[in-house]
């Protein structure tokens, strides 16, 4: 939490103690030794003589001074992170002493350029302190979190630590809470609550007060050797990265820290889009969510919500206490009544807690660190983390093999390729990849691969997983196409039913080619949904509940969720099919192996790594997907043939970005597919950190009414959401349909539509157009015709050697419009 959150906190901004931390020297600027006074437990101790080092000034008898107080044998350590989550300095304290070590940025810098005492080279910093303290087995350490500064330790300055009691796992409560840390440390009636928690609510970095790290470390020291907790502690595993292979521990550090790393990237506000209706009843205020993305959420330790509204004709902000949260339905109470006029804004502050599944993956690791190896020995980590480990796989579970059995519609020999891998239970095809370009037809593939297994075996069960819910849509969609509904979809109930019936399952009737099929199809799928809060809790109820289903469908996250555990007894999770994987950053899996691998026998990976990547990479550059993994990537089986796009959009994305490997067909083969408007009075305009462009909207809007006058089936797509919601709110406003129409770019991928407006917003600068992969999603979903709003001052200025302009020299100048054009009607779409 940021000091900006902690003072939206009203009982700990005012703290004393709070501010009393404030006014301790900084890490940037502190050099001389200074004493320090504790307040967290409520028992008294004497102060604490506080050192600080650079790494390079550690000698032998500095450390042997410091480790010459640690009579107990304990030593309390507690890390600073700063840019990237990288460990910048480390606390250690005894009963009486805390010595900080500052981190040099890299272990060259550390050298001290190999400068000679006595004759003798000077150890490196970092050594010196493995060497006395870290990996020195007289000492047992203690800290909050152990296993980020194992990892730590290991990512930044290449040391291993041994005999490190994780003091969170003497605690019940979840590691991301209050409690837990207040239990870690011994319980509430030992320790001052809001001077706890206004210390470990502070960020650990290295523009923190220096107090902050060394009163951590020290309270890690007197948690460790309370007498209350000596039981706990004793039979808890130590942490021990000396004993860890070289591939395991770099597998399991760098997969916490594209978890820690994600986690900063977590918004700190959130403005709540809500229906401008409310009821305010007993004081509390009822509000309905419009969007799922910008939902109210039930609020985290680390967030508050505030609500700007109008009482008695003044702009008033009130901070809400709790938030109860139903599907779109909102409930905020407040410490006084609310009883505001009119709701201005609504906004959450402060990040998200950990999800479960980041829970579950936090918790593989730790479990590991402590010393249970389940998860590195599964074939399937290996497989993908450790290639250089023996892999062997568990014995089939089923004697009768797979055939292709899958008629409603012909496969091409790339398609054909790709099911029989997926149905094939060969050792070499245990982990599958499928790189489908956009339209090649990877559900289609999924559809045959389902439709296949289920028709040769009675027994096998199938898992359809994807990192979105409109992804799972897009596949049950593909499922129903074929004809094929024997299938159940797990929803979670903060994933509400009335958001996904009419946000998502909605659109599978009408994508459909039989429209007299919508109210059956509706029927049979809406009954395939189970929520999370109707999960059945026994085996018994589970096989109520899903007959002969044998075919479960959802996010990867919901196989993290607790409340499931009684599905995959009754339908195994044996065979799992993960599309679009090229978005899912690869430790994401970690879950679905520490916690299915004993049952899981094949998983195949289905993407395109050509669109969107997993979230955070543009801020994380080495976060990958499995098709970031060159021996995973090298061995994929390429989907060759697109089918979606006219002919001239297809081989232009089959040039420009596949390298001439994807073919076309379609029947449409003119270059009028592709229309381009130059809207030269367009501008660009700041709106909050993204962008809006309403002249593009303006002449969207006349294209969206020519498609409808004319009956033609037509989405909207841009790369900015701000457009996206001006543009919604344009149509609504001109009477026009505006549901289910307009999208940005990152929520459309996998969609389509026969007719596509783009508009790409920016005139001055490049923006969104310098990466590749999403303008690629961008310019891949129309089935019939596109025409992209822009300026062809900027296509052919700024935006020059982007895709954009490729297209447009590809296209050649018939391909451009004007605004007069478009008002007149005097443009082509098929």
């Amino acid at each position: 939490m940021c000091l900006a959150e902690m003072h939206r906190i009203p009982w700990i901004a005012n703290q004393t103690p709070y501010r009393r931390l404030l006014f301790f020297p900084t890490m940037a600027d502190q050099d001389q030794p200074f004493d320090l006074t504790q307040d967290i437990f409520i028992q008294s101790h004497p102060s604490i003589r506080v050192c600080t080092h650079f790494e390079s000034q550690l000698t032998d008898k500095i450390l042997a001074e410091f480790t010459s107080t640690a009579v107990d044998g304990a030593i309390g350590v507690a890390p600073t992170y700063g840019a990237k989550c990288a460990l910048t300095s480390i606390a250690f304290a005894t009963s009486t002493q805390v010595l900080l070590v500052r981190l040099s940025k890299s272990e060259k810098q550390g050298k001290q350029q190999k400068k000679k005492r006595k004759g003798k080279p000077v150890r490196l910093g970092r050594a010196l302190v493995e060497d006395a303290i870290l990996c020195n087995p007289l000492y047992e350490k203690f800290a909050l979190k152990a296993e980020r500064l194992a990892a730590s330790l290991h990512l930044d300055v290449g040391r291993r630590i041994t005999a490190c009691v994780d003091l969170l796992s003497a605690s019940t409560a979840g590691r991301d809470s209050f409690s837990g840390v207040m239990a870690g440390l011994g319980g509430e009636p030992l320790l001052r609550r809001k001077q706890t928690f206004a210390l470990f609510k502070l960020e650990e970095n290295d523009k923190a007060p220096i107090g902050t790290a060394a009163l951590q470390s020290w309270a890690a020291w007197r948690a460790g050797t309370l007498p209350s907790m000596a039981e706990s502690i004793r039979d808890l595993p130590r942490i021990n990265t000396q004993a860890m292979h070289q591939d395991a521990i770099e597998f399991l550090a760098k997969t916490m820290r594209d978890a820690d790393r994600l986690d900063t990237l977590k918004p700190t506000r959130v403005k709540n889009d809500v229906s401008s209706t409310f009821s305010n009843k007993s004081g509390s205020l009822n509000l309905k969510s419009l969007r799922y993305k910008t939902r109210v959420m039930r609020l985290s330790e680390r967030q508050t919500i505030e609500i700007e509204t109008i009482v008695e004709e003044k702009r008033t902000i009130l901070k809400g206490r709790n938030v109860k949260v139903e599907g779109r339905a909102v409930n905020v109470k407040f410490e006084n009544a609310f009883t505001g006029s009119k709701i201005k804004s609504v906004t959450t502050y402060g990040r998200a807690a950990p999800t479960l599944a980041e829970q579950k993956r936090a918790r593989a690791i730790l479990e590991v660190m402590l010393g249970t190896p389940n998860l590195i020995e599964d074939p399937f980590v290996r497989k993908i983390w450790l290639p250089s480990q023996v892999v062997t796989w568990p014995a089939p579970r089923h004697a009768q093999p797979l055939s292709l059995r899958f008629n409603s519609r012909p496969l091409n020999s790339s398609q054909i390729e790709a099911v029989n891998a997926i149905l094939s239970d060969k050792d070499k095809d245990r982990l599958t990849v499928i790189h489908g370009p956009p339209g090649t037809g990877k559900t289609t593939v999924i559809g045959a691969a389902v439709v296949s297994t289920m028709a040769s075996c009675s027994t096998r069960t199938m898992w359809l997983v994807a990192q979105s819910n409109v992804a799972v849509k897009n596949i049950a969609e593909k499922l129903a196409d074929v004809g094929f509904f024997k299938f159940k979809i797990l929803v979670s109930k903060e994933f509400h039913f009335d958001w996904y019936i009419y946000q998502h399952l909605g659109t599978v009737y009408t994508k459909l080619k039989c429209p007299s099929r919508h109210e059956h199809l509706y029927g049979k799928i809406r009954g395939n949904i189970v929520r999370s809060d109707d999960f059945p809790d026994d085996i018994v109820a589970a096989e109520r509940r899903l007959l002969d289903t044998r075919v479960i469908l959802c996010t990867l996250s919901m196989l993290s969720n607790d409340e499931m555990e009684c599905i995959p007894m009754v339908a195994p999770i044996q065979t799992v099919l993960v599309d679009e994987a090229s978005q899912i950053e690869v430790g994401a899996y970690v879950p679905l192996f520490s916690r299915w691998g004993r049952t899981l026998q094949k998983i195949v990976f289905i993407g395109d790594d050509r669109q969107l990547a997993p979230f955070g990479q543009d801020d994380i550059p080495n976060l990958r997907s499995v098709f970031e993994i060159e021996h995973l990537r090298s061995g994929a089986i390429f989907l060759d043939t697109q089918y979606r796009m006219p002919m001239h959009i297809g081989s232009f994305i089959s040039k420009h970005v596949y390298g001439k490997r994807l073919k076309s067909v379609h029947k449409i083969n003119s270059r009028l597919a592709c229309r381009l408007v130059d809207v030269d009075m367009g501008r660009e305009e700041s709106a909050g950190h993204s962008w809006v462009n309403p002249p593009e909207n303006a002449v969207a809007i006349q294209i969206a009414r020519h498609y409808i006058k004319t009956k033609k089936s037509w989405r909207y797509i841009t790369p900015y959401d701000p457009q996206r919601s001006h543009m919604e709110k344009e149509l609504k406003a001109a009477k026009l349909p505006f549901e289910d129409k307009c999208f940005n770019v990152d929520s459309f991928q996998g969609n389509e539509d026969d007719h596509i407006i783009i508009s790409c917003v920016r005139h001055d600068k490049l923006g969104f157009l310098s990466n590749q992969r999403r303008t690629n999603v961008m310019l891949s979903r129309c089935k019939q015709s596109m025409i992209i709003c822009t300026s062809r001052a900027f296509v052919n200025g700024p935006a020059k050697d982007s895709l954009v302009w490729d297209l447009a020299r590809h296209l050649g100048p018939k391909a451009w419009l004007s605004v007069e054009d478009v008002a007149s009607g005097r443009f082509q779409s098929r």
